[in-house]
């Protein structure tokens, strides 16, 4: 009790950081109930959504979105969420982040496509 929920660890690193990073949604939850900010720049310059998108946690990203995070924002790479998933592999990521209604078929940077991109990864779940 009377504890900054807010504050950075020695590493820099925040406790929801540490909790998105790691795939844990009920610890997301609660820091987030007690108002740690689900928008909050990382020192990298990404998002929490981000991390919990690249490190493959569906009820994690699942938790920053109902919290406000936004789906659509472009990463600091030009890139998106859903392009990142993807080419990540994590099927069911992709798959929330199109029930909240993200574009599959908005073009990548380089012209291609989603389906190009997890084609081109090998990700077979992806594709489907």
């Amino acid at each position: 009790a009377g504890a900054d929920a807010n504050k950075a660890l020695n590493t820099g690193c925040t406790l929801l950081q540490m909790a998105a990073q790691c795939g844990h949604p009920a610890v997301v939850q609660v820091l987030l109930e007690v108002g740690v900010d689900a928008n909050k720049a990382l020192n990298n310059g990404g998002t929490l959504l981000q991390m919990a998108t690249q490190n493959g946690h569906p009820a994690v990203v699942k938790v920053l979105l109902e919290a406000g995070a936004d789906a659509n924002k472009a990463l600091n790479t030009g890139c998106t969420l859903l392009q990142m998933a993807a080419q990540c592999g994590h099927p069911a990521v992709v798959q929330v982040l199109l029930e909240v209604g993200v574009d599959a078929n908005k073009a990548l940077n380089n012209g291609g496509t989603l389906l190009q991109m997890a084609t081109q990864n090998g990700h077979p779940a992806v594709v489907k």
